[in-house]
């Protein structure tokens, strides 16, 4: 239908039927025309466009038009033909029962759509859509049948792409939402239901958002299983794109056992290093045979260089282009492959200097081509900087008009890689730049996630992008934990001493309580203060400091139980029992947000809770440290004076 046309009936053209006289006695038969001499011995029955069945059969019909313009004007033609096909075109092809398939590759075709042609209208009308598609999809994840249904999972993957297309809230927290979504679903199916047909193919989709969500929490996932990671294959092969996602997949494991470090003793510390640069060399080989194949039974090369045609994102002080050439390729999925394996690279080796460099300190002095110790040579792996260059070089060549969508798809991961790799080295800084400012035309291109995301824009905590300063964090962070240590004994001193004026049958017991307390807090706030060493590592960014620190997760759940064990005692001396357990379960929460802190992946959001209820279980003390005060202040104010 062209737009501003107008049409009131819609005709259907069959033989006389039984159906006849009923609708043509039908309530809504005003709205109906009169029988059309089309003919003698045909009849030609209006059919309202009110009625439900024209509804439902018109809105399928729309939704469906509408997927197929998002796949014919946003997605390149080669995405439908590619070995490794891109789960985006089953959005046409999966039966519509499920109603929030319907929904959600509605919104997505209609937000892409609208970007694409400058349709304000459109990309307001995805807003409602997509909102629908979320309270279809929740209904389907009820429905034990629906949960399991291929359409359900493309659903869930059609609203996360929303999410990183649009970010309706302005923020990156929905789309991490759909990742652990998506995540939890696929686990939930089991391996079986993604080994063939469109199963497999949305798994392939789930496994990068998988992994980005992985490295945003420093966790990993039960995608990096050995049973999730070869048995989904098991009728297909892999082809080298699904390889080098392999071993991107083992980088969330890694650097989670980095961050550990800290946390173990020298030995421990030794042993590790020792098994992860192990690992890292294996995926090392890996990604050398993944190359040797691709470049096997070619006559032509997989790229070459060539003049670059667009000005470049970024330039040095003296307005120097960092990259005059760029890389053409033979085709779309080689250049996806060979960026994301560079990226891959790129993080690979910087990793493995650092943990040379971690065991050897003056390992960075000597030749390239010299073992360090027991260590292997790092050899060519010391210039990670040329991968990170390739990557770079890649860039213009994916982004052309011609691939659409796909190219800042396939281009978002690997710069996010490379500018966390190199971020902070100073030598570098016009590399990372130049990236930064690539990664901006990406986001222009349609993936608004960018702007919000600390992992797409470089993987790992930043303060110059998310607008937090994390020094200045560290330090309110120390002292808050001095302060609530201190605060908590104080007012437990407080309580006893004033048993101690009333109850003097227990001053002998109640003394040695105020002399516990009092050696325990002075223990604590001395931990508090050195739990890191030097005490400057506790702002300090943990790659710019060199030192050791005690298991927060044991010092603080040592605290809490120690504090809570004290509330307990003092509220079964006889003051105030009801207020006093008040006092207890406000301390048993916070110990429960301790563990959670400590476990979880997300420091400065887990921190509210604790911080919440440790300022509670110090006013909800105060409070019962007033209650004879308040009393006598209360029997003053509303007592009347006696009469004369």
């Amino acid at each position: 239908m062209q737009p501003g046309a107008k049409k009131k009936h819609v005709y259907l053209k069959s033989s006389p039927s039984p159906l006849e006289s009923s609708v043509e006695s039908s309530p809504r038969s005003a709205e109906t025309s009169t029988l059309s001499p089309a003919g003698r011995n045909q009849a030609r029955y209006s059919f309202t466009e009110r009625a439900p069945a024209y509804t439902l059969l018109q809105r399928q019909n729309d939704s469906h038009n509408l997927v197929l313009s998002f796949l014919a004007n946003c997605l390149p033609a080669a995405w439908s033909t590619a070995p490794s096909r891109s789960w985006i075109t089953l959005l046409a092809s999966l039966p519509t029962e499920v109603k929030a398939l319907e929904v959600s590759s509605a919104a997505l075709a209609a937000a892409a759509v609208g970007r694409r042609f400058n349709d304000p209208a459109l990309v307001q009308y995805s807003h409602s859509l997509y909102t629908q598609g979320l309270q279809q999809l929740q209904r389907a994840l009820w429905d034990r049948r629906l949960a399991q249904d291929d359409a359900t999972l493309a659903a869930c993957m059609a609203l996360n792409l929303y999410e990183a297309m649009e970010c309706p809230n302005a923020g990156s927290e929905g789309y991490f939402g759909h990742c652990q979504g998506l995540l939890v679903l696929v686990e939930a199916r089991g391996i079986d239901a993604h080994c063939s047909g469109p199963g497999h193919q949305l798994f392939l989709g789930v496994r990068i958002p998988g992994i980005i969500y992985a490295l945003e929490n420093h966790s990993s996932s039960f995608l990096f299983n050995a049973a999730w990671m070869h048995q989904p294959w098991s009728q297909t092969p892999k082809t080298s794109f699904t390889q080098v996602v392999d071993c991107l997949a083992q980088a969330p494991g890694i650097l989670q056992r980095v961050f550990l470090l800290p946390s173990l003793s020298p030995d421990q510390q030794v042993e590790a290093c020792f098994q992860l640069i192990a690992e890292c060399w294996q995926i090392d080989a890996r990604l050398d045979t993944i190359y040797a194949v691709m470049q096997d039974g070619r006559s032509d090369p997989l790229y070459w260089p060539v003049a670059s045609n667009y000005p470049s994102p970024s330039t040095t002080a003296h307005g120097q282009n960092l990259f005059p050439f760029v890389f053409h390729f033979a085709d779309f999925e080689t250049a996806a492959t060979l960026i994301l394996l560079w990226a891959v690279r790129v993080l690979l080796w910087s990793g493995l200097c650092n943990l040379y460099k971690g065991m050897f300190p003056t390992s960075c002095m000597l030749p390239a081509d010299e073992r360090v110790g027991p260590l292997r040579a790092l050899g060519h792996r010391r210039e990670y900087i040329s991968m990170a260059h390739h990557v770079c070089h890649s860039v213009e060549y994916l982004m052309q008009d011609d691939f659409l969508l796909a190219g800042p798809l396939s281009v978002t991961p690997a710069l996010g890689i490379v500018i966390d790799s190199l971020r902070y080295q100073p030598e570098h800084a016009a590399v990372v730049a130049w990236l930064r400012a690539a990664l901006d035309l990406v986001r222009q291109k349609g993936l608004g996630v960018l702007e919000h995301s600390r992992v797409l824009r470089g993987i790992g905590r930043t303060s110059e992008e998310g607008g937090i300063d994390y020094d200045a964090l560290g330090k309110i962070q120390l002292a808050v934990q001095v302060l609530y240590i201190t605060s908590a004994a104080l007012v437990k001193l407080s309580i006893l001493f004033l048993y101690r004026q009333v109850f003097q049958h227990m001053r002998t017991i109640i003394t040695i309580t105020i002399a516990a307390i009092v050696v325990i807090t002075v223990v604590f706030i001395f931990v508090a203060i050195f739990q890191r060493h030097p005490i400057g590592r506790f702002w300090w960014e943990p790659k710019a400091a060199q030192g050791a620190c005690i298991s927060h997760l044991i010092f603080w759940c040592d605290v809490a139980v120690v504090f809570l064990l004290s509330n307990i005692w003092i509220t079964a001396l006889p003051v105030r029992p009801i207020l006093g357990l008040l006092t207890c379960s406000t301390a048993t929460i916070r110990l429960a947000y301790v563990i959670k802190l400590y476990r979880g992946n997300d420091p400065t959001r887990d921190i509210v809770p604790i911080y919440f209820c440790s300022i509670s279980e110090i006013c909800v003390a105060l409070v019962s440290l007033s209650i004879p005060s308040l009393r006598l202040a209360a029997r003053r104010k509303w007592t009347s004076p006696a009469p004369c």
